[in-house]
């Protein structure tokens, strides 16, 4: 409402002053409501505002909070299954084979990027094992391939290919001695090591092509199997035990480990099996204690048995080719020792 002027405004009779007072307060009384409803509409905006904020707010905190808690439980869970599956690998009624395949199980776990370092690097290290495993897999099978298949065109029935293969027997035996270090350090594991190579190569200079092609891939194949073994090594990080490092034998051949004396008295590659004869001895490859055992073993049950205050179990870890002679195929077990 526009106000008169001072001049108007004395002019303006009494009966004018009062209409003009009413219209004056009639008018403040609407810019009033006009103000209130201004600032309702503003502070209802504002409230509108703080509560479409906290809302948010408090939806983005329960989010990340659930966000975290599904992340952590995955993390752990993943932790935990690694934690499983490393038992599995220690637990020596597991095949060897079934521990390569826990290897890349493990390898697989899907590893968030903000876990802790050292799971990390733990899974990272059985990516590396799962690929090595593989690896010594494929060239077993290649150099297992190869003897067998060059054998099969060798005629055994000649003189003088049988007097080659028991000559190389008889290398393959000295051999599989020498990995007894107590023995390979004796005045006559040395001359043996030091004669073996030469009488293999004279052995297989004049022989048929094939022959040297069996021989050479049979012969190769013992270090790829051991190593492939120690990828799952049988000792526990906390564990008092003493495990022997793995050795391999034929049928009818000799090891010593420790102080125990085996003797390998058959062999079932189908089956999986071995039948041993241990002794309890402290003379170098001799028999001096029999041991009141079964002696029998498969790829998957070790052999248990005692001496003294002493526990043994003997793993079959694998049967494969080894030494020269690729007509026979050789044991490769391992020894735990322990206090009763």
């Amino acid at each position: 409402m526009e106000i008169p002027s001072d001049k108007e405004l004395l002019a303006t009779d009494k009966a004018g002053l009062d209409k003009l007072k009413v219209a004056l307060e009639i008018s403040g009384f609407k810019e009033k409501q006009k103000s209130d409803r201004v600032r309702y509409r503003q502070e209802t905006l504002r409230l509108f505002i703080i509560a479409v904020f906290s809302g948010i707010i408090t939806f983005g905190s329960t989010y990340f909070q659930k966000s975290t808690e599904r992340r952590l439980k995955k993390i752990d869970d993943q932790e935990t299954k690694l934690q499983e599956l490393v038992l599995d690998l220690e637990d020596n009624s597991i095949s060897q084979q079934a521990k390569y395949g826990i290897i890349c199980k493990i390898s697989r776990l899907k590893v968030p990027t903000d876990a802790d370092t050292s799971f990390i690097n733990s899974v990272a290290d059985y990516e590396k094992k799962c690929e090595e495993s593989r690896k010594f897999a494929d060239q077993i099978d290649k150099k297992s391939a190869a003897a067998q298949n060059n054998s099969k065109t060798i005629d055994t029935t000649r003189t003088d290919v049988k007097a080659r293969l028991a000559a190389l027997d008889q290398s393959d035996q000295q051999e599989a001695r020498l990995q007894n270090d107590a023995y390979a350090k004796t005045a006559t594991g040395q001359k043996a090591a030091l004669t073996i190579s030469k009488q293999a190569d004279s052995l297989l200079k004049s022989a048929p092509s094939s022959l040297q092609a069996a021989s050479d891939a049979s012969a190769g194949i013992s270090g790829i199997v051991k190593q492939r073994i120690d990828l799952v090594p049988d000792k526990p990080a906390e564990s008092a035990a003493t495990f022997y490092r793995v050795q391999w034998f034929k049928k009818g051949y000799a090891i010593q480990v420790g102080h125990i004396y085996f003797t390998l008295l058959d062999l079932d590659r189908r089956q999986q099996t071995i039948r041993v004869k241990a002794c309890y001895t402290n003379t170098p490859f001799s028999c001096e204690h029999p041991l009141e055992t079964s002696g029998e073993l498969d790829i998957r049950t070790p052999l248990l048995f005692s001496y003294g205050d002493k526990q043994y179990e003997l793993s079959l870890k694998s049967i494969n080719h080894a030494g020269k002679n690729p007509f026979t195929l050789a044991a490769y077990v391992a020894l735990k020792e322990s206090q009763k």
